[in-house]
């Protein structure tokens, strides 16, 4: 599954240097360019988000039958809309440490589909799935920290998470995941300092340091 395309940031910047160049000032383009950035991040995440849920899960295979079962029964209900059903059968699996259903109990929080929506909920699913490696979880995860959603924004963890995301997922099934954290990496690198990068790289790599 490839990313949805996108316009370039070479593109972008043409039609700026043309608005610019009939007397908007430096003012404006700067404001401009902010809010393509911002707009850029915003869509990335989306794609992500709205492509994920039909890949297959590399790590239900640790969960016994019977486990494996519920989660694909929540899962189903989940992806056909019947989110009171999806909470009630995801939620005691998550709280039973299933990776699988803290993510989509962390979507359901997140969105209020089904549920009272409640970010800070939905964020600690999201960290719970995300250290035991739950592939769908580690982007997402960069992005709440990119956001500030229910957690207070941090761009060091943000690049951390989506740095995980980068490097792990470069199989053809999962190729899309890789393509745009590369592509929200390169945009919020714009927007940090060389000791924020650097502490972001770190973190990254005690990461897979522990988890190979």
């Amino acid at each position: 599954m490839t990313a949805l395309s996108r316009p370039t940031i070479g593109a972008i910047s043409i039609v700026w240097s043309v608005l610019i160049s009939v007397g908007l000032g430096a003012c404006v383009a700067q404001q401009g360019s902010q809010e393509i950035q911002t707009s850029k991040k915003v869509r990335i995440v989306q794609s992500v988000e709205q492509t994920s849920d039909g890949l297959p899960e590399r790590r239900e295979v640790e969960f016994d039958k019977a486990k494996r079962n519920s989660t694909k029964l929540g899962r189903d209900a989940y992806k056909n809309k019947d989110f009171k059903s999806a909470f009630q059968i995801l939620l005691p699996l998550a709280e039973a440490g299933n990776s699988i259903a803290q993510y989509y109990v962390s979507r359901m929080k997140r969105h209020g589909d089904g549920v009272q929506q409640d970010n800070e909920e939905a964020f600690l699913w999201l960290l719970k799935s995300a250290e035991q490696d739950f592939w769908q979880s580690h982007f997402l995860l960069g992005a709440a920290y990119l956001q500030g959603l229910g957690v207070k924004a941090d761009v060091v963890k943000a690049y951390k998470w989506i740095s995980i995301a980068e490097r792990w997922y470069m199989d053809s099934a999962r190729m899309y995941v890789h393509s745009d954290a590369s592509a929200l990496k390169k945009a919020i690198i714009l927007e940090m300092t060389r000791s924020q990068i650097a502490m972001g790289e770190k973190l990254a790599k005690a990461y897979f340091q522990t988890h190979d």
